[in-house]
């Protein structure tokens, strides 16, 4: 019995007899026997050919034909006021009838937040447990750089993370200086998987890229200087830039327009084409930066359900959605799913712009926070985010030098569980759901071997 409100309760009718007329009889008798015929407690007249009835808030719905029920099975479905579902599931018993909401339905493929009266579906823990992170007081010594719009020093520090600095780019805010916001979003699932990180603020996303070609260029800059610098600090001996470093990028270029007459012969191998051209500026650096260090990027929230509204008509959905640096074969493109592995319906949907096989797996997202159930966790960004921390785990117990950056991504995409009733990518899914302990065992194995 499902209630939708304070006055009315929905109940479904299970019948386990094969003779449609006595399952007909049976429930006509019940409903004549214990409900009423005024409005607000109107009958469905059963039949052989009656459509199962699905309780929604607004009422009662067709849901599907009951031809499409196993044979020995008929169900039909009638709001009741209370004491009527009460005065039925008294009189009823085994076996020739049931009385419950297990309800044959369809199952769908993805879920659209927009559409949802809660938004936010699960807290941390399940979205952990999805992805099956226990709980450790070890600390992971691993050198974490968030590109994005900023975060919060005092929010690193409340997460047992520790502040490493940043870089300040002209006109940008002081790294660590940003309160709250999408940054700081990062920082605290990036910390509630991998505490003891440093974390290092490269505060340069803005909070709309509406001038993509300046964007891009002010981003190859930044990379630069970064992993300049980063060399910079290791040869120095210090056992501190020594460590993994792993590069977060919960950011995508939404809206290309019509870049360079994308789609006409040529167009992909144009030079200043980001999109689909590997050869592009940011995309080299990209291509760099993930042969030293673990790139993570967002697939993005540009699926075909619910998509951004920042993402351009040419945008959305399958085989147009990953594009440019996100959907580089050498970084970890992570999508989004609900925390029971339902996939939502924003995240972008491969064949990838410039590796077809994207994205390579998902993490929860659209889940709630335990110390402040209002505090959101959403889009491709969270999920990239639990992704990330996964990853710095990881490298807290073997580096560099065990595993390179393609090394560990290939244990990482290994271990993914998917659904069973499709090929080994797909998508939505990539190669599946993350999986951090089947991760760290298969790791585990082969640094061994």
């Amino acid at each position: 019995m499902v209630s939708t409100d304070r006055k009315r309760h929905y109940l479904a009718v299970k019948i386990l007899t094969r003779e449609p007329k006595d399952w007909e009889r049976h429930v006509e008798g019940l409903l004549s026997k214990h409900c009423s015929t005024e409005e607000g407690g109107r009958l469905f007249k059963p039949s052989k050919t009656m459509r199962l009835m699905l309780a929604t808030p607004s009422g009662l719905e067709p849901a599907f034909e009951a031809t499409e029920i196993k044979s020995d099975e008929r169900i039909c479905s009638v709001d009741l006021h209370e004491h009527e579902s009460r005065s039925i599931k008294n009189d009823t018993s085994e076996p020739l009838c049931q009385i419950g909401i297990d309800l044959r339905l369809h199952s769908a493929d993805y879920w659209n937040p927009a559409e949802a009266m809660q938004p936010l579906f699960g807290d941390r823990d399940a979205a952990h447990r999805l992805i099956a992170v226990p709980e450790s007081d070890e600390t992971f010594g691993v050198n974490v750089v968030i590109i994005d719009q900023g975060v919060s020093r005092p929010l690193v520090d409340h997460f047992r993370g520790v502040f490493g600095g940043g870089w300040k780019m002209p006109d940008g805010p002081t790294p660590g200086a940003t309160r709250g916001g999408h940054g700081s979003m990062l920082a605290r699932n990036i910390l509630q998987v991998a505490p003891g990180a440093t974390i290092f603020d490269l505060p340069i996303i803005p909070a709309d890229i509406t001038n993509v070609r300046a964007f891009l260029s002010e981003a190859h800059a930044a990379f630069s200087e970064m992993l300049a610098n980063i060399e910079g600090l290791r040869e120095t001996g210090d056992a501190r830039w020594q460590r993994p470093w792993v590069l977060v990028n919960a950011w995508a270029a939404f809206n290309l327009g019509n870049e360079h007459q994308r789609g006409e012969p040529g167009a992909a191998n144009h030079p200043l084409n980001y999109s689909a051209n590997r050869e592009h500026p940011l995309n080299v650096i990209i291509e760099q930066a993930a042969s030293k260090h673990d790139v993570v990027f967002a697939a993005g929230n540009c699926g075909q359900f619910c998509p951004s509204r920042r993402c351009g008509v040419n945008d959305v959905g399958p085989s147009r959605s990953i594009i440019g640096a996100n959907s580089h074969p050498d970084v970890l493109t992570v999508g989004a799913v609900r925390t029971d592995g339902l996939w939502l319906g924003y995240s972008s949907q491969g064949p990838g712009a410039l590796c077809p096989e994207k994205p390579d797996v998902c993490t929860p997202s659209q889940f709630s926070d335990k110390e402040d159930a209002y505090a959101g966790n959403t889009g491709t960004s969270a999920a990239c985010a639990l992704a990330a921390g996964v990853v710095a785990r990881l490298r807290g117990k073997w580096d560099g030098k065990i595993f390179s950056p393609g090394a560990l991504k290939r244990i990482l995409i290994d271990t993914a569980f998917g659904r069973v009733e499709y090929s080994r990518w797909d998508g939505q899914l990539g190669h599946g759901i993350m999986n951090y302990t089947q991760a760290a065992r298969k790791a585990k194995a082969r640094a061994v071997t």
